[in-house]
């Protein structure tokens, strides 16, 4: 349940310590000194995205800039789905912390403590001036995307079978692709596997069942972000209660999703937007005995795939990771972009950036050039376009940032 205690001493010491907060307070003319904690937190608006986006070091709590400073805080960055990039900080202590609940929930539901070993999909991981294609992390196994690949699943298939994990944390989308592969080469369930986590995307019940049905395994689905970490969590059920230990969910009119974060105090986050949209239900009911919330998401984000004439399916993760590259070339500049399939071999990159130049232009065209012929193996052409600003789906909150065009 709700821990009223957290949630207003959290509220209280965003607009008395992070400077966002208090300007917010002075312009809407909030004498937070002189309010109770639950008039405080009646009174604080909700804020959106943009606010944070454009406020810089400002976001940060006074207490932690010292650390920010002496790069101690962990530094993360938002997929730019719902519009925007945004750079998040979490000092190593509370990003821990924000992590128990959810640990908590995987033993108690699926069996999964920490020592386990998994295995996990990432984009882009660079070290030394090389790209890796997989990585070892304590006991964790990690798989770059681009080796989903229709002529490299099959080694990463192996491999995945070789290490033997007792669990998988990946998306929907990376999930299909492994299930579509043990299903074609007529491979044994992987009788390694106890649980499967999907994240990141929305994952539909068949794909679930499919999952469920070829990898013999529990699977559960966790909805979070990188500003709070875990917002919800399934249940055996199926529901998905909300980690009330560690968020508040906040509902506007229109049900979109406001978080405040019980933990992150280096960058607090109070009655946040998110970009999604859901309902709220009474969870008294639920067989599983949580009494936490049920979060039910309406649509949210989904991923395409690269589609070839041959009927063949390749995921977009090569996309991705030259979008990031090129972040990285253009020193983070890129604000959101997506990347659209046209024809079997043409490209259109839509792009916000903070300064429209010939440079970024054919730096963007070059690499994401460069990746797609590595993935597809011919020629592609790419055209970049810029925009003021890309709205996201009315009906997710999110923007897609690859959507195939092509109906074969």
């Amino acid at each position: 349940m709700m821990d009223l205690g957290r949630l207003y001493a959290m509220t209280r010491y965003a607009y008395t310590h992070v400077p966002l907060y208090m300007r917010i307070a002075q312009a809407r003319e909030i004498c937070v000194d002189s309010l109770s904690d639950e008039q405080l937190w009646q009174q604080v608006p909700m804020i959106e995205r943009q606010a944070f986006v454009t406020s810089g070091a400002a976001c940060l709590s006074r207490d932690y800039i010292s650390d920010y400073l002496g790069g101690r805080l962990i530094h993360e960055r938002t997929s730019g789905s719902t519009g925007h990039y945004m750079d998040v900080f979490w000092h190593p202590q509370d990003m821990s912390y924000s992590l128990i609940g959810l640990w908590m929930r995987r033993k108690k539901y699926y069996g999964i403590n920490t020592t386990d070993k998994y295995c996990y999909f990432f984009t882009l991981h660079v070290e030394n001036g090389e790209t890796l294609e997989r990585e070892i992390r304590s006991n964790g196994l990690g798989f770059c995307k681009a080796l989903l690949h229709p002529h490299k699943i099959g080694a990463l298939v192996n491999e995945l079978y070789e290490f033997s994990p007792k669990w998988l944390l990946l998306q929907p989308s990376v999930a299909h692709l492994l299930c579509k592969e043990i299903k074609k080469r007529r491979l044994p369930k992987p009788d390694f596997l106890r649980y499967v986590e999907l994240t990141g995307e929305m994952a539909e019940e068949q794909l679930i069942h499919e999952i469920k049905n070829i990898m013999g395994c529990q699977v559960g689905n966790q909805y979070g972000c990188n500003e709070g970490n875990s917002i919800a969590f399934s249940c055996p059920e199926g529901n998905m209660h909300i980690a009330s230990e560690n968020v508040v969910v906040t509902l506007s009119e229109k049900q979109e999703v406001y978080l405040t974060s019980l933990t992150n105090r280096a960058m607090p986050f109070v009655k946040y937007g998110i970009g999604d949209y859901a309902v709220l239900e009474d969870a008294r009911d639920c067989p599983c005995g949580c009494k936490s919330p049920v979060l039910r998401l309406k649509k949210g984000r989904t991923e395409d795939y690269i589609k070839l004439t041959n009927g063949e399916a390749i995921h977009a993760g090569c996309v991705h990771k030259a979008m990031t590259l090129c972040n990285q070339i253009l020193d983070e500049s890129i604000i959101q972009y997506q990347v659209e399939q046209r024809e079997k071999a043409s490209f259109l990159v839509h792009l916000v950036v903070e300064e429209e130049s010939a440079e970024c232009e054919d730096i963007v065209r070059k690499v994401m050039e460069q990746e797609l012929y590595e993935c597809l193996q011919i020629p592609v052409s790419v055209r970049v376009v810029f925009h003021e600003g890309m709205l996201p789906d009315e009906i997710s909150g999110k923007l897609k940032t690859f959507v195939c065009g092509l109906r074969l």
